[in-house]
C-alpha cells in the first residue's frame, strides 16, 4: 500500500523510522503494519465512532443557494 510507497527514499525512511523512534513503536511496526489494519473489524470502527463523533456537538453548514 501506500505505507511501503512512502518508504522509497533515503529520506523518507529515516522520516517513518524517527517517527517510530518517537512513538516508541517496535522494530517490527512496519512489517507488522498490513495485518494490523487488516485485523480492524467493523465493530472496532463502531465503537471509534462512539467515541470520536457527538452528533449532539455537529454543525451542519450550506453553501450556495438554498432550494
Amino acid at each position: 500500500g501506500s505505507t511501503y510507497l512512502g518508504l522509497d527514499t533515503s529520506a523518507n525512511l529515516s522520516a517513518m523510522l524517527l517517527w517510530m523512534l518517537e512513538r516508541k513503536l517496535p522494530d517490527t511496526f512496519i512489517a507488522d503494519y498490513d495485518a494490523a489494519i487488516a485485523s480492524i473489524t467493523i465493530d472496532d470502527v463502531r465503537a471509534a465512532g462512539q467515541v470520536l463523533f457527538h452528533p449532539e456537538r455537529m454543525v451542519s453548514v450550506s453553501v450556495g443557494k438554498s432550494p
